[in-house]
């Protein structure tokens, strides 16, 4: 009964990535229909590198570690109505641009996706792929172990289906 808990578990983990992919694929397409489509101007930028807190080497002086993206924030507004609103990208951009395509949600006009990114940009590819590879894996062992297979004998059994 445990071993069976485990493998369902290990099971239904890597199948989750992937449903969590696809239902995130499905609000960024959802977002698009109701979203309103402005421009937005640039205003500015932030550099992309971050500073954490000193540490200290091992026997050594204190140094701080630099987390560094090619490219700058940018600091852009758009027009809600009659409202100004003022927000910055989550991607890094390289060039220096003046107008960014915007859409925001009519009802939270902090919710936006600028220029084709939203939220988590291609995450959600690599989540979907991940459970996808590890659910694959997974399933394999779970028939080895279930149905007494050696792998020899499940790679044939897989292949013939």
């Amino acid at each position: 009964m445990g071993q069976t808990l485990i493998l369902l578990f290990l099971l239904i983990f890597p199948l989750s990535f992937t449903v969590y992919g696809f239902y995130e694929i499905l609000e960024e397409i959802n977002f698009k229909k109701k979203g309103i489509t402005t421009i937005g101007k640039v205003v500015g930028s932030v550099s992309a590198i971050h500073h954490y807190e000193e540490y200290q080497l091992l026997n050594g002086p204190y140094a701080s570690k630099p987390e560094t993206r090619p490219g700058e924030f940018l600091i852009f507004e758009y027009n809600v109505g009659d409202e100004t609103w003022r927000s910055r990208t989550l991607k890094t951009y390289k060039k220096p641009l003046t107008e960014l395509t915007v859409i925001y949600n009519p009802k939270d006009p902090s919710d936006l996706m600028v220029n084709g990114f939203y939220r988590v940009g291609s995450a959600k590819y690599y989540r979907i792929i991940a459970g996808l590879f590890f659910y694959g894996d997974v399933s394999k062992a779970f028939y080895i172990i279930l149905f007494n297979y050696s792998i020899a004998q499940f790679n044939f059994f897989y292949i013939c289906m």
